[in-house]
């Protein structure tokens, strides 16, 4: 029994007869007694319940009630022995006030108080063991669970918390004592040895797991569970098919519980047995299809294989099982948004704000939705709606600084960066994001300073040491630049457009050309249909004076890119080496129709056309 407090009528007066003697009070005190009887108001009725689920979601201790009479003459009797020092019933007092407001730390500081003034009260003790496992104090919590059982070897729910206590603090054979206890008590004895045979599982001693077992294994409505524990038993001592075979019989025994169809699809795809798992979960949902929790079990299996659709599917289902899902949503929304179905995401996403209207992750998202969507100003709105602390609020940021430097706005954007800089001095990510708007500022002094901070933090963040080689290579510190796309390729040798900048680098300085060939020539392969990288190739073709191929493979750059200015004046510059004069003409006017202020192509051209005219 826990006790509370729930006095009326002669009870009340008995009671704080005493109380008022205990604290030097004349009972005919009318001041005294109406402070008194003000705070007997706030806490009547209160009652200490279970506080939640014990270390490990086992029961602890019965749920409390309100006192009655005889409880109310036991306390009492209390308070009267503890006469002596007032401060007992005014902390025991207090302890279930801030039990009533929830203010737990305040309730086991006064009940820890109580607990030190009468070393025989069993039930204070187990309060204090109750919140302090709350709190996360555990050491504290075994001592006064401890404590307790000592007074009173009888306390079923305080030996089943000091038990999980034991477990938590890897104290396995002090545990498996408590359990044995109990199940010599024969108190439960069931469900104790559910518990205890995963203990000894463990503790490596998968015989006494059975013989704990065993009196379950032939019980309808336990033999499952029995199995159930036992497969977990096999798991522990890496047993693979020993598990497998007690999953398959616990599901056999229920196949409409759902713990074995979780377990035996977990364990099938820990071994790679992904067709198997998924057959498990689809044929769990023919007969129960509104189990939101297989659902998510399959949706998350189809995602690890990347079935995208199929994936897609489970999450809807679980959506309109539980339309308040905001994982569900969220997930859902994000599978669209890898397919290019922006607007379906963002109908998700929008539907998972209206649920959680503060919720950073769904406000992140939605405003990625939303930029999909070429809604940029609304996606700004809703990123500087993340607040300073909050998950995602530094990508948020970065985003934001993105928006304005696309928008014309780049002294806003550098100034958030740097801001972001001294935020998150540690994060490199931070560093990669400063380091690529910089970039698009021009500002490639920067950009080194702040790519050489974000390697120093991260080595292996690798696009920093890129986007410093593109920064030296304008700053004309080329060798710096060689050496950091070398570095950066030796770790990404696939990455199709670093081998791209140093091939077409080689090949624009007419250097290292065999090199540059063949590091275009991957780039191709690795990147079909790219046409700047095709005329990277051209233009190294050109420069070994492969002239025929050149000129093929650049109509071919023309024809995938045909209003980049460069591409189209490259071509033209291949045609006059192969004596297309005329047409090299034509296609470099159209190059200079695309950037009227290409002073140097306007005086090539000119340049040619009078020798043409001459």
């Amino acid at each position: 029994m826990t006790p509370g407090i729930g006095l009326a009528g002669p009870m009340l007066r008995k009671y704080w007869n005493r109380l008022l003697q205990a604290c030097g009070s004349p009972v005919g005190s009318v001041a005294r007694g109406l402070l008194f009887f003000g705070l007997l108001a706030m806490v009547a009725g209160c009652a200490v319940s279970s506080l939640g689920p014990g270390v490990g979601q086992e029961p602890v201790v019965a749920s409390g009630r309100v006192a009655e009479a005889g409880d109310v003459d036991h306390f009492a009797g209390q308070l009267e022995n503890a006469s002596q020092d007032k401060d007992v019933a005014f902390q025991y007092l207090m302890g279930f006030m801030h039990l009533r407001e929830h203010r737990y730390k305040e309730a086991e500081e006064a009940f820890t108080r109580v607990a030190e003034f009468d070393p025989r009260t069993v039930e204070v003790r187990e309060i204090v063991a109750q919140l302090a496992t709350q709190r996360g104090d555990l050491e504290k919590a075994t001592l006064y669970a401890r404590s307790a059982l000592a007074l009173d070897r009888t306390r079923e729910g305080t030996r089943l918390l000091l038990a999980s206590l034991l477990r938590t603090l890897q104290k396995l054979p002090e545990a498996a004592e408590q359990y044995e206890f109990l199940i010599q008590s024969k108190e439960n004895s069931d469900q104790v040895r559910l518990l205890l045979a995963p203990l000894y599982g463990l503790m490596k001693n998968p015989v006494k797991a059975r013989q704990i077992l065993e009196p379950l294994f032939n019980k309808p409505g336990l033999a499952w569970r029995a199995h159930l524990a036992m497969g977990r038993v096999h798991i522990d001592q890496d047993d693979d098919a020993k598990a497998l075979a007690a999953f398959q019989e616990a599901r056999r025994l229920e196949p409409d519980q759902i713990e074995p169809v979780l377990a035996l699809g977990s364990h099938l795809q820990k071994m790679n047995r992904q067709a198997e798992a998924e057959k498990i979960y689809r044929d769990y949902l023919s007969g129960n299809p509104g189990s939101r929790v297989v659902h998510t079990r399959l949706g998350r299996l189809m995602l690890t294989l990347d079935k995208r659709q199929e994936a897609l599917e489970q999450f809807q289902a679980v959506t309109r099982i539980a339309p308040e899902s905001i994982q569900a949503r969220l997930t859902t929304a994000l599978i669209l948004l890898s397919q290019g179905a922006f607007q379906e995401a963002l109908k998700e996403l929008r539907m998972a704000q209206a649920i959680q209207p503060d919720n950073s992750g769904i406000l992140y998202y939605l405003g990625q939705a939303l930029e999909a969507t070429q809604q940029r100003d609304e996606a700004a709105k809703i990123f500087e709606k993340i607040p300073k602390g909050e998950p995602f609020y530094m990508e948020a940021q970065i985003r934001l600084a993105y928006h304005e430097s696309t928008s014309g706005k780049g002294a806003a954007a550098v100034e958030r960066v740097h801001r972001l800089v001294g935020e998150f001095g540690d994060k490199s990510e931070v560093f990669l994001a400063a380091s690529v708007l910089l970039l698009q500022e021009k500002d490639y002094a920067g950009v080194v300073e702040m790519a050489t901070r974000g390697i120093v933090i991260d080595p292996a963040q690798t696009r920093l040491i890129f986007n410093r080689a593109m920064a030296y290579d304008k700053l004309k510190r080329w060798e710096e630049a060689e050496k950091d796309l070398l570095n950066y390729l030796e770790v990404n040798p696939e990455d199709a457009q670093a081998l791209n900048y140093l091939g077409y680098s080689w090949a624009d300085r007419n250097e290292k050309l065999d090199k540059s060939y063949e590091y275009l020539q991957k780039a191709v392969k690795l990147a079909p249909g790219d046409g700047f990288i095709t005329d990277s190739l051209g233009w190294v073709l050109f420069r070994l004076n492969r002239l025929q191929e050149a000129l093929s493979t650049m109509r071919e750059a023309v024809r995938l890119e045909p209003k980049d200015p460069t591409i189209n004046e490259h071509l033209g510059d291949v045609l006059l080496a192969n004596g297309q004069v005329q047409e090299a003409l034509l296609v470099w006017q159209k190059a200079l129709e695309l950037d009227a202020d290409n002073h140097l192509l306007r005086e090539k051209i000119q340049k040619h056309a009078q020798k043409v005219a001459e």
